[in-house]
Parts: structure tokens; sequence; C-alpha cells
């Protein structure tokens, strides 16, 4: 099952930086070892299992219950932004060194935001961190 939207990026400062983003029935991977890198992309179709895991793995990190914003007031850091709508239900969210799941003063990656880490990177075969 097709999302109607999905786009997920996520990069910082002096890292690897990732963007998700469906077109059709592909999903397209851009990625850059770091900022000003040159940027490698890839088109991928996704088989129905890897879908129907990709969802599963949506619910089990509550995805769609995630808050708009997630920020920890620290520079540099990592930046990430997610927009996905499938039928009525659609999330869109966006964080600056903070993550679902995680309260202050502990802002490290929340197990919703790796286990959704982890769905991105089955679904699109590339590792995503």
């Amino acid at each position: 099952m097709l999302p109607d939207k999905l786009y997920f990026e996520i990069t910082g400062h002096s890292r690897e930086s990732h963007q998700i983003e469906l077109r059709g029935d592909c999903l397209w991977h851009r990625q850059a070892e770091a900022p000003g890198a040159r940027v490698i992309s890839a088109k991928i179709t996704p088989e129905p299992k890897q879908w129907q895991a990709f969802w599963r793995t949506v619910e089990a990190a509550d995805v769609w219950h995630w808050q708009k914003a997630y920020s920890a007031e620290i520079c540099d850091g990592t930046q990430w932004s997610l927009k996905m709508k499938l039928g009525d239900r659609q999330v869109r969210c966006a964080g600056s060194n903070a993550y679902p799941g995680s309260d202050a003063p502990d802002y490290s990656r929340s197990a919703q935001f790796s286990h959704w880490l982890r769905a991105l990177r089955a679904l699109t075969g590339h590792p995503i961190r």
C-alpha cells in the first residue's frame, strides 16, 4: 500500500544527509556524505511485503501521533523533517537535535525514532542513520 505522500530528510553539521521522497510508485533516495559533497541518487521500487513491514513499524513507532516540532537548544547537530500521508492519516513534523519519545535533558535518539530509521533502511535498502 503506497502512501499518498512520503518525504523524509535528515541532515546535520559535518554529517551525511539523506532525503527520501515518493514520486509516483517509486522512492528516490538522495545521499551526501557531508555538506557540499557529491549527491548520490537512487530510484527504489519496494516490494509489497516491504511496504507491509514499513506500515507495521510506522504503527509500532506511533508515527501518526508525533508532535509538530521537537527541539533542543544545541548548536549544530541533527535536523530532520517528515511529511507523510496515507488516506485520511497524515503527519508533518520536524526536529532539531530532539526526537519523538525523548525528553529533556536527554535528547538522544529515542526507540521510536530508531524504529522509524530502521523501517526506512528496510524499505530503501540504504543505510540511513
